[in-house]
């Protein structure tokens, strides 16, 4: 057997690395990925998947819904038109309208997972650029991301939004190597589908102009690259969101209601930059920011002084000017930090990649240099692992909430008409028929509906402070001991030690 060359054991070795670090980031973000489904979903969750199931019901694909753009939700129709298909031939509903958004939650969520997981690979393939060692360092701390392993796991825009980004920063390093009018148009087809994800992942497209004018001349005409690239970019976004245009009073509307909420903050209050930075800390912790912003400093290095510098100004151009998007606005939300981090990981990356360098220069020995190298990247990554791993711990560990979703869901007829006070267990309205009311204390429980309830819910994080000792005594308030009389206790859930959450109560009205 023939001992490989050192160049192709090198592609080897980094090939199989390659797959472990997507075999880790596909883990990390599938693990307990229907946490929380349907009973306690993402915040912002609900407005993709309702809108998608209001689709399949409809047979409509106006979404009536303009505060995101379209291809997130018509991916989720997608998904639950499949899903739908698959269950009714094994028989898990019989009609259209026994199928809700309880039913898409779960497999909707799973597009997040693939979006989440293929970044890591993009982040791959573009740091690639600056070679294998970046890239591999790049993709690893990629997998592990505490905010993106976090945010993977839900029904939103960021996640999808920030793989079109990556994508567009990876064709435009291309076709910056090796310029033509079809790499322009696909840079901004991609492009388009970022800004049809989610509005402001239309400054993907600054990529290919940055990329356009940091070309060596002679560059290639504005009416082969930047106008198709334009175009396609524009094509590919009324694609996937073509009531902006059909339905244009309805989204000019809409964008005046977002553009309220997106309203620049105040001089007063906290500037938004140094909010961001806060998040960043809190996820990469303060070596992990310390090395980030080293291979920041690296980066612009690169752009002013070469060499490789339209390669490093493309790793500035979007993250920057996006942070200054972000940073202006009123509205702040860690998650929308997401697109920024596949650059993130490629500065840190390129930091440790230098120091490496310097050890090499100065001939240290294989082994020490295998050791910094390994101390490097742990120190970089371990924060993010930790929150990682906690987050995962924290949400796959059982809730009084998910015990009694899973009793309800397993005990409970089709259509039982329940009355619920509980603030952190929502249930599905198109399974069963719910009265959601803020509390049960002193109701008369004949006045609920037309109809008798036949459960009510008790929940201990409606009680209020009145409430607390009876909850850790483990029965309900005087508010509420009438109920008892009118009703058969089934079922208690209270929290395990160590773990937070309310005590919820089913009782059984009649026989």
């Amino acid at each position: 057997m023939t001992t490989p060359a050192p160049a192709s054991f090198a592609a080897f070795t980094a090939r199989y690395a390659v797959w472990a670090i997507l075999a880790v980031a596909l883990g990390l973000r599938v693990l307990f990925v229907t946490s929380g489904v349907p009973y306690a979903v993402g915040v912002d969750e609900p407005f993709l998947v309702e809108t998608a199931v209001r689709i399949i019901h409809s047979g409509s694909l106006h979404p009536h819904f303009f505060d995101y753009p379209g291809l997130g939700i018509y991916a989720q129709v997608a998904v639950g038109v499949i899903v739908f298909m698959v269950g009714a031939i094994n028989g898990a509903w019989t009609a259209l309208s026994h199928f809700g958004p309880a039913d898409l939650y779960g497999w909707g969520r799973l597009v997040t997972v693939a979006a989440g997981t293929a970044i890591v690979w993009v982040v791959y393939r573009a740091g690639l650029f600056w070679g294998t060692r970046p890239a591999l360092i790049a993709a690893g701390l990629m997998a592990v991301s505490a905010m993106h392993v976090r945010e993977s796991h839900y029904v939103l825009t960021d996640v999808p939004m920030a793989l079109g980004v990556a994508v567009t920063f990876l064709l435009t390093l291309r076709v910056m190597q090796a310029p033509s009018t079809r790499g322009f148009v696909w840079v901004g087809i991609v492009a388009g589908l970022a800004a049809g994800t989610k509005y402001n992942g239309v400054y993907a497209f600054m990529m290919p102009v940055a990329a356009w004018l940091v070309m060596p001349s002679p560059r290639p005409r504005l009416l082969a690259s930047l106008v198709p690239a334009a175009g396609a970019c524009a094509g590919a976004f009324l694609l996937v969101a073509p009531y902006t245009i059909l339905d244009l009073p309805a989204f000019l509307d809409a964008w005046a209601g977002l553009a309220r909420h997106f309203k620049p903050r105040s001089r007063f209050a906290e500037p938004g930059w140094l909010l961001y930075v806060k998040h960043l800390q809190a996820n990469l912790g303060t070596i992990g920011l310390v090395v980030h912003t080293v291979g920041l400093g690296l980066v612009i290095r690169q752009a002013v002084r070469g060499p490789g510098r339209g390669l490093a100004v493309l790793a500035l151009v979007f993250p920057l000017a996006y942070f200054a998007l972000i940073s202006r606005s009123a509205l702040v939300y860690g998650r929308y930090l997401l697109p920024v981090f596949p650059f993130l990981c490629l500065w840190a990356a390129i930091a440790i990649h230098e120091g490496l360098a310097w050890t090499e220069r100065r001939d240290w020995s294989p082994r020490l240099r295998v050791a910094v190298l390994v101390l490097a990247v742990a120190l970089t990554a371990y924060r993010p692992v930790w929150a990682s791993v906690s987050f995962l711990k924290a949400i796959g560990t059982p809730t009084p909430q998910s015990k009694a979703w899973a009793w309800m869901d397993r005990q409970l007829r089709y259509t039982s008409r329940i009355v619920s006070e509980a603030k952190g267990l929502s249930i599905p309205g198109h399974k069963y028929s719910v009265i959601q009311v803020p509390t049960l204390a002193g109701a008369d429980v004949t006045t609920f509906a037309n109809a008798p309830a036949e459960y009510l819910v008790l929940s201990s994080d409606a009680w209020g402070t009145a409430g607390a000792e009876a909850a850790a005594a483990g029965t309900v308030p005087p508010s509420h001991r009438h109920l008892l009389t009118a009703a058969k206790t089934i079922h208690t859930f209270k929290p395990d030690p160590g773990q937070p959450g309310p005590v919820i109560v089913i009782l059984r009205l009649g026989p």
